[in-house]
């Protein structure tokens, strides 16, 4: 997408982890929004049949320990 805003077709929403690499060449600007600034909800989502499906929950507990307040338990079809 950021491709198609330096070839001069309309706008794009990034992460902000994202923005010191896809402005890099110095030809787009940016802008920042205003608090309360947007957020999202992200989940770890696998395949319940796959061989590394434990080493997934594992990953899924770290996060709930580092970030307590940013991990929700499991969801529906989680096992």
């Amino acid at each position: 997408m950021v491709q198609c805003v330096a070839g001069g077709l309309g706008v794009t929403l990034v992460p902000d982890s994202a923005v010191p690499v896809e402005t890099r060449r110095g030809d787009l600007a940016t802008a920042r929004f205003a608090s309360p600034a947007p957020g999202r909800t992200i989940g770890l989502v696998f395949r319940s049949s796959s061989g590394r499906a434990d080493g997934y929950r594992r990953l899924a507990d770290v996060v709930r320990t580092v970030a307590p307040g940013a991990a929700a338990p499991p969801s529906v079809g989680s096992r």
